[in-house]
Order: C-alpha cells, then sequence, then structure tokens
C-alpha cells in the first residue's frame, strides 16, 4: 500500500480477524518507518509541487516561487467520536478571531491532512453503523483515485478538494455488528484488499510476540527489522507488465463468476504488478495473482466462488500454459452467489473461511444434533435401509437421496426439502447446515422482504 501510494496510486486495505491478534498495532507500528514526500513547505494539504490542488495553491505556482520541504508521510487516525467537521474541515476559529488581522479561512479536517499518506480507521465496521454520515465520507474519498472531498461552511464558497489518501481499516467480524460486507456493502466494496490476521498457532510464534513487544512499543522498532524498507521500488511500478493472457484472466474472472463490481478486476490487476514487484519480476505471473486473489475477493464473493476461482489459478500454475484458457462458468449452485456477499459455510468450503473453521465444525454438531431430534419416529429406532448411525444415541435422517423416495405411512410420496417450494417468500428450501445463524433467527419486517 505505500508503495502504491508513493507511486500515486491510493490502496486501499482491510485487516479483518478475530480482536486481540494485533491487527491495529501492526498498521501503527508502521508509522515510523514511512517514507518521506516532498511538498509545498507549510501546505496543510500537502500540494505537490508539479500538482498542487488546494485553494490556495491550485491556480499554480511556479517552482522558484515557493519553498519545498521534505515531510514524512501523513499518517492520521479516524475517531469513532470525531465531528463531521474535523473529519472534512471546518472553519479555521485561530484565524477568525486573530485580534490583529482575523479572516473567514478553512481548517483542513483529517481526511484533507491525510493527503498523499495513510488514514487509519479502527473498527470500521462499527464505524459504518453508529457514524453513517463519516462512512460517507470515505465513500468519497475511496470511490475514485484520486478521491473527493467537499467541505461546506456557511459563508464561505464551497471547496472541492481530490485527495489520494490509502485507507488502511482494522475490525472484528465476529461481534457486533458484524462483517463490514454485510453493514455497508457500498464501502466494504471500496478496500481493494482485505487481509486475514488469524490467532498465533504454534507456541513459538507466541514467544517471539512476546520478546518483542515491549521493545516495538517502547522504541519503535522497524517492522522490517534490518531490512531496507522496500519503499525505493515505487519508481518502477510502471515498468511491471501485465501479459495480455493474464489480463485476458482476470477480464474471463469478472465475467464467468459474475463479480459485482468493476473494482474486484481493477484491483487484481494492480495487487499482482505490486506482487510482481516486490518479488523482482518485471512481469506479473499467474503465481502473483493466486497470491492477491484471496485478498482482493474475499470479501465479494461466496467461499464456494471463491474456492472454486483459486482451484483455477492453482491448476494454471502446476501445469505452466502460457495461454490460459477459458475460465469454467459456476454451475447454478453458484449463480448469484458472487453478489449475495454472505459467507455461507458449507461442509465442502471450510478449508476457505480460515479463522471460522472452528465455529463451523461447533455448528456442524449442533446441526447434526439437530438431525437427530427433529427425525421420525420411525428413523428414530432405524436408519434408512436398515442401517442406523451412531451420533451420541441419536440417529440421523437420511441424506436427500433417501428423502425423495421416502412415503408417508398412507402411501403419498415426500418431496425432499431441497425439493420443495417456499411460497413466502418464493424460493427452494436450503439444508439448516448451508444456513448461517443470523439467517435462522428473522424478525418480521425481514420475513416481508
Amino acid at each position: 500500500s505505500v508503495i502504491s501510494q508513493l507511486a500515486g496510486f491510493p490502496l486501499h486495505f482491510h485487516a479483518e480477524g478475530v480482536r486481540g491478534t494485533g491487527k491495529t498495532t501492526i498498521l501503527r507500528a508502521a508509522r515510523p518507518q514511512l517514507p518521506h514526500i516532498e511538498e509545498v513547505e507549510g501546505c496543510l494539504y500537502h500540494c505537490r509541487l508539479d500538482r498542487p490542488h488546494c485553494p490556495h495553491h491550485r491556480e499554480g505556482i511556479e517552482a522558484n516561487s515557493v519553498s519545498r520541504q521534505q515531510r514524512t508521510m501523513p499518517f492520521l487516525e479516524m475517531s469513532h467520536a470525531a465531528k463531521l467537521g474535523t473529519v472534512v474541515g471546518s472553519i479555521d476559529l485561530a484565524r477568525l478571531t486573530d485580534p490583529t488581522c482575523p479572516e473567514a479561512a478553512l481548517l483542513p479536517g483529517t481526511v484533507p491532512q491525510a493527503n498523499r499518506g495513510i488514514l487509519l480507521v479502527d473498527e470500521i465496521n462499527r464505524l459504518a453503523e453508529t457514524a453513517p454520515d463519516l462512512a460517507d465520507v470515505l465513500l468519497s474519498a475511496m470511490g475514485t483515485k484520486p478521491g473527493r472531498i467537499q467541505i461546506e461552511e456557511s459563508g464561505l464558497p464551497v471547496v472541492e478538494l481530490p485527495v489520494e489518501v490509502s485507507v488502511w481499516a482494522a475490525s472484528n467480524p465476529d461481534e457486533e455488528p458484524g462483517p463490514l460486507e454485510d453493514v455497508r456493502r457500498q464501502l466494504a466494496d471500496r478496500f481493494d484488499m482485505v487481509v486475514p490476521v488469524r490467532r498465533p498457532q504454534d507456541v513459538q510464534s507466541v514467544r517471539k510476540i512476546l520478546a518483542k513487544t515491549s521493545r516495538l512499543v517502547a522504541d519503535g522498532e522497524r517492522v522490517l527489522g534490518n531490512e531496507r524498507p522496500p519503499w525505493y521500488l515505487a519508481d518502477s511500478l510502471g515498468d511491471v507488465t501485465l501479459p495480455e493472457p493474464m489480463e485476458e484472466l482476470i477480464a474471463r474472472i469478472y465475467i464467468d463468476y459474475r463479480l459485482e463490481s468493476l473494482r474486484a478486476a481493477e484491483a487484481m490487476a494492480h495487487t499482482a504488478r505490486l506482487a510482481a514487484l516486490v518479488r523482482g519480476a518485471s512481469e506479473v505471473h499467474p503465481e502473483d495473482l493466486e497470491r492477491v486473489a484471496p485478498l482482493v475477493l474475499r470479501h465479494r464473493v461466496d467461499a464456494a466462488v471463491l474456492k472454486q476461482i483459486l482451484r483455477e489459478l492453482t491448476n494454471r500454475e502446476a501445469a505452466g500454459s502460457a495461454h490460459l484458457p477459458r475460465t469454467k462458468k459456476p454451475g447454478k449452485a453458484d449463480e448469484g452467489a458472487s453478489t449475495t456477499g454472505q459467507k455461507r459455510q458449507t461442509e465442502s468450503t471450510t478449508e476457505t473461511v480460515g479463522e471460522g473453521d472452528t465455529q463451523h465444525r461447533s455448528w456442524q454438531k449442533i446441526v447434526s444434533r439437530l438431525r437427530g431430534l427433529l427425525a421420525p419416529p420411525e428413523h428414530a429406532e432405524q436408519g434408512s435401509s436398515g442401517q442406523s448411525g451412531d451420533n451420541g444415541g441419536v440417529h440421523m435422517i437420511p441424506g436427500r437421496h433417501q428423502h425423495s423416495h421416502r412415503t408417508a405411512d398412507h402411501g403419498t410420496p415426500q418431496a425432499a426439502p431441497t425439493e420443495t417450494p417456499i411460497l413466502s417468500p418464493p424460493q427452494v428450501g436450503r439444508p439448516l447446515v448451508s444456513l448461517l445463524a443470523t439467517e435462522l433467527v428473522r424478525k418480521g419486517d425481514m420475513m416481508e422482504s
């Protein structure tokens, strides 16, 4: 993201994971090692010398008429308690009340002051619900590259500014109000990548974290250790090419898997070029696209669709084919899945949902218990075709193909639940195991839709 920002193309990403895994700590630790940028001296908006944009310098400046300065790339945070004026901009009260020379002037807010730098938003899923006006500001700032922001104050002309700000965000999707894509899908789509942050899985990793945390906080230790930060690569980003077969593959993924937003295709192309750049290559290879695709698509498509896309990318890389064949279109079961924005954790896709695997297995046990409790009396005593299943003393209901041939006592065939149409709302029945917990409990107003 820093390399992309230096190259003039803001890249937004969202670190998502359970609480206490170090998401915000890691993001804040990047501040002391950010690179320097050159700007007009004293400009609160960090104007470029060649492309000034603020109200004071947008009319054009001569290179010799202003002083230039080097300063660290801006890094600001947006608070949940912030007012709209402090985020966007408001009247500069200090200049307005100056006893020697009072004047009405604008004081740029957090977003304009983060121009050409980083804006950190913690717990962004809560912000999207509790402060929708601030979320709307982010929608404008992240909607295009560069984004736009508008400052309005009574008695002053409206000021509209382009902003080149990279938004870094963090959230806990397992807490209220839920994942960002479920709370505010328009905002979630603005993020080029969503990076999953998981708990450490071994003792040695935890010991290293414990040994380094105190130094990291006290001394501002560099995240990259003694390595040279890769910021110098920004000047070479324009030299990385996206071959036509890779370009066609990205386009086919967008079309064949019915991706909802063009931002997904743009993000795949751009982040794949960044991955190739950091790898030291001048051309994007399938391995680069395979590396970034999960980060770009995990908040945009269903887990089953993402698994299918990644399988095809892996097969192509293993085959080493220079010509990438046409992607396989998803079947009927996948139609519309890419636009639901919900991660339906089925038994065949648990390996793709990362941190939710444990929760999914627990849910499977609950569903198995429910199946046993809901089983008809004849199946509680014996399984289908004389087979019984041991599930803690509770027999399981037969599968779908067995249901379609089962008949009631009076001889009338009974259709399988997944083949039974539901009249209100009109849809086909789904197995309990395919539903999220939030889909099992519905309010009256939700049922009407």
